[in-house]
This record gives C-alpha cells, sequence and structure tokens, in this order.
C-alpha cells in the first residue's frame, strides 16, 4: 500500500511538473507580440504584450498600461498609467499560438456585452 501512495505522489508531481511547464511556455508565445480584436468589433482593440509582466490596451484614441499575470483561465491586470493601483480581472484563454480569448474588455457599457473578446496576432 505505501508503494501505491508512493507511485502516485511521483505521478502528481511529474504531471503537476509538466502542466505548469506547458502553461508556461503558452504564455511566452504572447511576449513581444501583438493582437489585434477579430470578434465582436474587427480592429477595435490593440493589446501588445510588451513582455512578461506589461501589456498595453489601445482602444480607439485611447491606451493604458497594465502589469498582467496569467493563471489558470484568469488574467489579472494592475493599472500603471491612468489609474494606478486599480486592478481587473478577466476570464483569459490561449486558443493557439496566434490566437486566445479574453473576457469582455468594456465593462464600462454592459449594454454592448457580447460575451468574450476574441484577439488574433498581427503577422
Amino acid at each position: 500500500m505505501t508503494r501505491n501512495i508512493l507511485k502516485t505522489g511521483i505521478f502528481l508531481i511529474v504531471f503537476a511538473t509538466l502542466f505548469s511547464t506547458c502553461q508556461k511556455q503558452k504564455e511566452e508565445l504572447l511576449v513581444g507580440n501583438t493582437y489585434i480584436e477579430t470578434f465582436p468589433q474587427n480592429n477595435s482593440t490593440t493589446i501588445h504584450f510588451i513582455d512578461n509582466e506589461i501589456l498595453t490596451i489601445k482602444q480607439g484614441d485611447y491606451q493604458d498600461t497594465y502589469k498582467y499575470k496569467i493563471r489558470k483561465r484568469k488574467i489579472t491586470l494592475t493599472n500603471i498609467e491612468s489609474l494606478p493601483g486599480y486592478v481587473f480581472e478577466f476570464y483569459f484563454h490561449i486558443i493557439n499560438r496566434n490566437k486566445f480569448e479574453i473576457g469582455y474588455l468594456r465593462p464600462y457599457i454592459p449594454e454592448e456585452y457580447p460575451g468574450n473578446m476574441i484577439f488574433e496576432k498581427v503577422k
């Protein structure tokens, strides 16, 4: 019985390590790239991942800078420019190396809420 517990423990550690490594590799695909909104409003919003912790979001003439952290299927954005310290959290899912889905970034216009937004990498 002790052997089974030991085997299970080793399996869980290996699995957690592999899962964590895969998630980090996915997140690293974002760094240094710019993504443009394709849904719901094509070309309305641009997100540029500057490095492993800073990104900018541009909507029309308005642009703001945030620290970001991705955990599981959430992205936390901490404003460092216009509203320093304000924290926002959104659903976040990397679909593939060129596309991701994020919660609606314009909550201040609730009547427009279409669900999540889709962004594709600018080539």
